[in-house]
């Protein structure tokens, strides 16, 4: 089982560089999700951020089969919640073509990944006592503070000042969903108006009716 972890911690580190790399590229270096670039930001995306987005969800979908398979050896109920809301996040940024940006720094968070596991393999092999084991100690809290304390507040705080934009993209949407069914209701009454009518009742006392037993329903 030893052997098992090794391997798949030095699986997860792989992966945890790459995607932190990348998503600090997508998001820092190339301009992509620049303010000073026209266009909404949860709609822009690239090549590199569709193939990164592939790769996360074959190395959850990889890591969650080998999770289940020596259940509970390699992690726990919260590693199976944790796998599935990433792979459920990433196929709809994927799918949606929306909020790569907001996936990309939450990947991000994957920079920490390499001291978690490096950790383990100093403890296996019995040096808890060298600098190494400090060093990578320091090293984990800082990453810790910056990708998942300061990127969160960060995260948020970018999320709710253009929160205006999302709303842009919803709000024609709801609007047509709700026209629809005001649409349906309208059709609706009419129908009953029209039966009310081909029985020889008089339409303008029961629509009356209608609505003070549609006021009273409600």
């Amino acid at each position: 089982m030893q052997k098992l972890q090794w391997n798949n911690r030095g699986f997860s580190t792989v992966h945890a560089l790459v995607a932190a790399a990348v998503s600090f590229y997508l998001v820092m270096i190339s301009g992509l999700f620049s303010e000073d670039v026209n266009g909404i930001i949860i709609d822009r995306k690239s090549w590199l951020s569709d193939s990164m987005f592939g790769v996360s969800i074959g190395y959850f979908l990889t890591d969650l089969g080998m999770i289940l398979w020596h259940f509970p050896s390699l992690g726990g109920k919260e590693f199976l919640l944790h796998h599935g809301l990433s792979m459920y996040a990433i196929c709809l940024a994927l799918f949606s073509g929306k909020a790569h940006m907001y996936i990309l720094m939450v990947l991000f968070t994957e920079a920490t990944t390499p001291f978690v596991n490096l950790r383990w393999y100093l403890e296996v092999a019995g040096q808890k006592d060298h600098n190494l084991y400090l060093y990578n100690g320091l090293a984990m809290f800082v990453g810790w503070l910056i990708a998942r304390i300061i990127l969160f507040v960060y995260f948020f705080t970018h999320v709710y000042s253009h929160y205006d934009q999302g709303e842009v993209h919803l709000r024609p949407w709801i609007l047509r969903h709700n026209d629809s069914a005001t649409d349906a209701g309208r059709d609706e009454r009419v129908l009953v108006l029209e039966d009310m009518q081909g029985d020889g009742q008089n339409p303008v006392e029961d629509e009356e009716a209608y609505r003070k037993r549609e006021d009273g329903l409600e």
